[in-house]
């Protein structure tokens, strides 16, 4: 008994040294049941512990560049006064990485335009329908220019059903830069984006299903 008790003895005095300590230390944990179970479940909770850190060093950089990607998204105004219709291009216009912001009529795109230069946060492409009531999107496009915003400033683009040879000549006479015919699809949106948007370029098969 006596020898057993020195052997365990010598086995926890530290040796003189940091690395001979440690190494003594290591062994006597591994050769004592107890204590080497314990010591096991603290590796555990160690390596736990570095790949929740590893876990949220990744979740905040994913966040830092969200952020960043939603800063530099360029900003679409969408002026449509069909609820469905404005919808369902919005929800295109998303899959293709733009911002977008809705109006549901020529004035209110024109209060859009005029609050956006305001705020600093001015729009990089305005997509508006031609056929609205009370204000067109010819109209609205006319008052846009006349407000200061030329074609350089901001491209417009006028959405169209079907549009016979006079709503063609209309879209340029207002100084629209060309039209969209519905039913609008990604093989349509996809190169006015490009064309319009020349620091976005867009590959036809880039764009993204939103999540549901």
């Amino acid at each position: 008994m006596k020898e057993q008790h020195a052997d365990d003895h010598r086995h926890v005095r530290p040796p003189p040294g940091r690395a001979i300590v440690f190494r003594g230390v290591f062994r006597h944990c591994l050769t004592n049941k107890p204590l080497a179970r314990r010591f096991h479940k603290l590796c555990q909770l160690w390596r736990m512990r570095c790949r929740m850190k590893t876990r949220d060093t990744e979740r905040r950089a994913h966040r830092r560049e969200l952020a960043a990607l939603k800063s530099t998204r360029p900003r679409i105004l969408l002026a449509d006064d069909q609820h469905d219709q404005r919808l369902a291009l919005a929800d295109l216009l998303i899959r293709c990485g733009m911002a977008v912001d809705l109006a549901a009529g020529g004035e209110a795109a024109i209060g859009r335009v005029l609050d956006a230069e305001e705020r600093g946060s001015a729009y990089d492409l305005a997509l508006i329908d031609c056929n609205m009531p009370h204000c067109d999107g010819f109209e609205a496009t006319r008052a846009i220019r006349i407000a200061g915003y030329p074609p350089t400033v901001l491209p417009i683009i006028g959405i169209l059903d079907q549009p016979d040879h006079r709503e063609k000549l209309l879209v340029f006479s207002a100084e629209m830069q060309g039209a969209l015919i519905r039913p609008v699809t990604l093989e349509a949106l996809v190169p006015l984006l490009n064309r319009w948007l020349p620091h976005r370029i867009l590959a036809q098969d880039d764009p993204q299903p939103v999540a549901s």
